[in-house]
């Protein structure tokens, strides 16, 4: 009786240490889903900005991207890890015994390890995706609006684009360039992200935190992402492939967002595009408008082709010439891209897994990359022409 009481005691160790910490890790995981959204946005404003300082301050000593060398060495050292551990089973399985207590003892160790990270993750990024969305913040609710007065916020998106590209240099082919290197750069995005939301009382952080450039972006190329936020070292890590002027700066920021206390993609790329053109530099301006211009029409484009008017003509318009070139030479970039080996598959095993990724964090997927067809309108209505008619 007594070595069987011992036995049962190892069997019911070793199925709490697995038990408990898979338990841990499921509560870790759905704790933000029952925070309300008072809640996450007091830890957003005001919690997050401590806690996140750590990690911006040990990445920022680095200008290279941590995040980018620890996914290569990490795959290396787990692969080795993983080639160990099958190697161990078996031979433990089959000449000394034991395979099932130690196959029991790893799992229970990568359960507290992917505990840990869970916690991590969702005090850098999890909590923030049910903060207060920005349109609410900007009262920039969906309403009943005009193609006319969609029409009109194009315009003001179009000569907000065109006027900014027209003060940008360009190189030899007619493709525009950014005024700065990568370091100015991200000062600068920081700069802009951190007043933006200081004008609309966004609560963000006023961390400052060091975009990366990947050193490996043209076979990042090939999952069609242009920007990652890493939580865990609180690191902004940007695409460098094709320094694209004409939304490189709105990558920056929204990256930069994601750093800064909002996880939504959404938010993100409201708050990096309305950032951009409220900047003292053309390249940022440009980026942003073009981003809005694009936005807004579609939506008068759709409208015209479903509803017999008239299609709008900016994109024949002279001024429109440099643009298309700066659209061209992207695309001619990305096509290269699309045509090496396996891209097709590497893009499609991306998507579905960051929509993946959105939706087990509560989103609606992929598709909140898309901003609501009123947003900028809105702004514009209530934030631009409100301010021309004062």
């Amino acid at each position: 009786m007594k070595v069987l009481s011992k036995e049962s005691h190892k069997k019911l160790k070793s199925v709490l240490s697995i038990l408990i910490p898979a338990v841990l890790l499921v509560g870790v995981f759905l704790i933000p889903r029952f925070l309300g959204e008072r809640a996450s946005e007091f830890y957003s404003r005001f919690i997050f900005p401590v806690v996140s300082l750590p990690g911006n301050i040990f990445s920022g000593l680095f200008h290279f991207s941590l995040t980018e060398n620890v996914i290569v060495v990490g795959s290396i050292i787990g692969l080795v890890l993983f080639i160990v551990f099958v190697f161990m089973i078996i031979k433990k399985a089959l000449y000394s015994g034991g395979a099932i207590r130690f196959a029991v003892r790893v799992i229970s160790v990568v359960l507290i390890i992917a505990l840990v990270m869970s916690a991590v993750f969702q005090l850098m990024h999890g909590i923030n995706y049910r903060r207060t969305p920005v349109v609410e913040k900007l009262n920039l609710v969906e309403s009943d609006r005009s193609i006319e007065q969609y029409k009109e916020a194009l315009y003001w998106a179009y000569l907000g684009m065109v006027s900014a590209r027209s003060q940008m240099g360009q190189d030899q082919y007619g493709v525009s360039h950014l005024s700065s290197g990568f370091e100015e750069l991200t000062g600068h995005a920081n700069y802009l992200v951190d007043s933006f939301s200081a004008q609309y009382d966004l609560g963000m952080s006023t961390n400052f935190v060091r975009a990366k450039p990947v050193a490996l972006s043209i076979y990042w190329s090939l999952t069609d992402i242009v920007g990652v936020y890493d939580p865990f070292l609180g690191e902004a890590n940007i695409n460098t492939g094709y320094i694209d002027a004409k939304s490189f700066p709105l990558t920056v920021c929204h990256e930069l967002c994601h750093t800064k206390g909002y996880a939504g993609e959404t938010d993100c790329n409201i708050i990096a595009a309305l950032s951009c053109i409220g900047s003292t530099r053309a390249d940022f301006r440009y980026a942003g408008y073009y981003f809005i211009f694009m936005d807004l029409y579609t939506v008068v484009y759709n409208y015209a082709l479903y509803n017999g008017g008239e299609v709008p003509g900016y994109l024949k318009s002279s001024n429109m010439l440099p643009v298309l070139r700066d659209m061209q030479a992207s695309s001619n970039y990305w096509k290269k891209i699309h045509n090496m080996f396996m891209s097709e598959e590497i893009s499609a095993i991306s998507e579905s897994a960051n929509d993946a990724f959105l939706k087990s964090n509560g989103q609606e997927g992929t598709v909140t990359y898309k901003v609501p067809d009123n947003v900028f309108l809105d702004f514009y209505l209530t934030y631009v022409q409100e301010a021309d008619i004062m």
